[in-house]
This record gives C-alpha cells, structure tokens and sequence, in this order.
C-alpha cells in the first residue's frame, strides 16, 4: 500500500495458520497510515484484510518475496477459497469488527508510542 498523503505507513497483523512446505504464512493485515498535521497525527489511506505471504527461510532469516490478497466484490469468497487453508476460512469470512478493533488498538499504540519517543530527541 502506498501513502496517500505522504505519511508513514503502519501494520500489524494476527498470524492465522503457516505452511512451511509451501513457503505461506497466512496472516490478517490491518495497514494504514498516518500522517502529521499541524496539531495532530491524521489517519490517511488504509485497509483491513487477509493475506498470504510468500516466504521463504535464508538460513537464520524468513524472507518475505511477495503477498497475495484476495480481489475485491464477488470474487472475494471465491479467492478466500483459493488461497487459504480450509481450516481458517470460516475465520477469514466471518472476521469479526472486534478483532479489527484490536488490531487498531496495537497499531496506534505502535504509532503513538514511537512519535512520543522521536519528539523526545
């Protein structure tokens, strides 16, 4: 995802279930960004959603080369179907508002804390 407002760009996520074999790790993103104002931090462009990560292990290191989202609208549950285990898709299509929630609480504890601990250098 790419700022909007030339912010910086935040994420935490909930690991869902990792294949090794097939080199996934199968996570729900909450990205978003934020930027300064002259008062305040100000959320700019964001998103909440599954993803696949692409790994692989470079000796002591996990490398991520790429990720995969599912497509928006109708193809939405049929992506979900595709790209993730059967044991987390009921938990993909029926993530709950509380769980994003939480996620967002993480994240701008993240943010905050680390603006409160740039303006104090």
């Amino acid at each position: 995802m790419h700022s909007t407002f030339d912010g910086n760009v935040y994420s935490v996520f909930e690991i869902l279930h990792a294949d090794k074999k097939a080199g996934e790790i199968y996570v729900w993103a909450l990205i978003q960004e934020y930027y300064k104002t002259e008062t305040d931090l100000e959320n700019g462009t964001g998103m909440s959603v599954p993803m696949v990560l692409h790994v692989e292990k470079n000796g002591e290191d996990l490398q991520i080369l790429g990720h995969t989202l599912p497509r928006d609208g109708s193809y939405y549950s049929g992506d979900i179907k595709v790209l993730f285990p059967k044991s987390i898709q009921s938990k993909i299509i029926s993530y709950s508002s509380k769980y994003i929630e939480e996620l967002m609480d993480e994240l701008e504890y993240v943010v905050y804390e680390k603006e409160r601990l740039s303006t104090k250098n």
